[in-house]
Formats: C-alpha cells, sequence, structure tokens
C-alpha cells in the first residue's frame, strides 16, 4: 500500500519461487517455495514478516522470517532476514533450524542455514 505521500505505508503480499540448497556434504536440493509477508509497525524489531512452505525433493519446510529493510523502506529496497524452519528428517522426526537470507528481488536471494541436532 502507498500513502497520501506516495511513500509506502504498509500492506501484505505472496511471492513464490524456486529455491536450490547446498549442504555441507555436497548434496543439493532444490524445490519452490511460496511466502506470504506482511508490513509490522514502526519501531518493533522487525520491519516484515514471513511465513513459507518449501516444498522439493526432501520433505516439506515450513519456515519464518523477520526482516529489515537494508535501505530506505520500499518495494525493490533489499531485505536481511532471520528466521527459523521445520521439517521432518528421513526417519520422520521432526528437526528444527535456524536460517538466514538477503533478499534482493523476486529472482534473486541468498542465505545458510544450520539444522539444529540437539535431542537427537
Amino acid at each position: 500500500m502507498t500513502g497520501p505521500d506516495g511513500e509506502p505505508t504498509g500492506g501484505a503480499g505472496i511471492v513464490s519461487g524456486a529455491y536450490t540448497t547446498k549442504y555441507s556434504d555436497g548434496s543439493v536440493q532444490k524445490g519452490a517455495v511460496r511466502c506470504i509477508g506482511q508490513d509490522q509497525p514502526d519501531g518493533g524489531l522487525f520491519d516484515l514478516h514471513f511465513s513459507c512452505t518449501a516444498k522439493g525433493d526432501a520433505e516439506p519446510a515450513s519456515i519464518v522470517y523477520g526482516c529489515n529493510y537494508l535501505g530506505k523502506p520500499g518495494p525493490k529496497t533489499p531485505l536481511g532476514c532471520v528466521g527459523g524452519i521445520q521439517a521432518k528428517d528421513k526417519d520422520g522426526k521432526l528437526q528444527n533450524g535456524a536460517l538466514t537470507m538477503e533478499w534482493y528481488t523476486d529472482a534473486n536471494a541468498r542465505g545458510t542455514g544450520q539444522w539444529y541436532t540437539a535431542g537427537k
């Protein structure tokens, strides 16, 4: 949404795309991700929150990100994000992890992640 001054004032949207994950052992996973994002009130920890579902070669995963603009807020401004991920492992047990993401355009993002191993 755009306010009367022409500046972004809040809103929500959906973004979809392909992803490629390269694991530390060199294996690769590909799939599709779909996210819904929503602006957050001024003064909060994050400018935007995203909730995503990833489906691909492995079990589906649920992802939640908190993101901040890397510059003046706007639809073409890059984002820096941190988040969590949850999916089932090959034995059907739930696993959790942490993620980062730098989002540059609808077709260009990168990040890193780590599955937690505590309790296994």
